[in-house]
Formats: C-alpha cells, sequence, structure tokens
C-alpha cells in the first residue's frame, strides 16, 4: 500500500475546513432568521447572505438568482458543496418571505428542490413550504 502524499493530505484538509466554515456561517444566518419576529430580519441579514454565496461560489446573490440550476450543479465541486448551497438556498428563501417577497422566496424554493437528490429529508418540508407561499 502506497501512502498519499502529504500535500494531498494538506488540500484536503483545507477543503474541509473551507467546507466547515461555510456550513457554520449557513447555520448562523438559519439561526438569525428563526430568533428573528415574523417581518423582521437583522439590518445586515441579506449582506450576509450575499457574503456567504459569494464565499461558497464566488458569486453574489443576484447572479445565484439569475442562474439555472444546471449551471449552478456545475460551480460546485461534490456533493457538501452541494448541500451547503441547498441550505443557503433555504435560509435565503425563508428570509425573503418573511419581508414578503414572495415570488424571490418560490424561486430560491424552486431551486433548492430542483438541486436536492431523490432521497433528500428536506425536500418535503420545501415543497409544503412553496405550497404554502404560492397559495
Amino acid at each position: 500500500m502506497q501512502a498519499r502524499p502529504l500535500l494531498a493530505t494538506k488540500e484536503v484538509v483545507f477543503v474541509d475546513d473551507f467546507l466547515l466554515r461555510q456550513i457554520q456561517q449557513i447555520a448562523d444566518l438559519v439561526a438569525a432568521i428563526a430568533r428573528s419576529p415574523h417581518g423582521q430580519l437583522p439590518d445586515d441579514l441579506f449582506a450576509q447572505i450575499d457574503q456567504a454565496y459569494r464565499d461558497l461560489l464566488g458569486l453574489d446573490s443576484d447572479l445565484v438568482d439569475s442562474l439555472d440550476t444546471e449551471s449552478l450543479r456545475r460551480t460546485l465541486h461534490d456533493e457538501r458543496e452541494r448541500d451547503a448551497l441547498i441550505d443557503l438556498l433555504l435560509a435565503h428563501a425563508e428570509a425573503s418571505a418573511r419581508i414578503g417577497d414572495v415570488s424571490g422566496a418560490a424561486r430560491r424554493l424552486d431551486t433548492a428542490i430542483a438541486l436536492m437528490r431523490e432521497a433528500d429529508t428536506r425536500a418535503e418540508t420545501a415543497n409544503a413550504r412553496l405550497v404554502e407561499l404560492r397559495s
């Protein structure tokens, strides 16, 4: 059995650390949204969401909104990034819904659902929220 090169190990650690920071950033956004009363969000929440998209994808939220699902898929390196993007889209959708941007929330939910694998447990909740927003 041949040992893996040290450089590859450092790259894996760097990528894992990067993704863990992105996941924590998204979790902090979700927590901020959950703590906020309906219709009221922290003043800088959408700036934080935009920064999270830039950190994860290198794209701002307006560009992410303009891309189709397949184009977004091509920006991702692996399943963990896809899962992080789905969580970010779900958080962004909920923030949008809470300020009355129903069309933006629905568009982001549609994108998140399209990125989910068939067995993704988040799909049922996302679909239910989408139906609620559209009714």
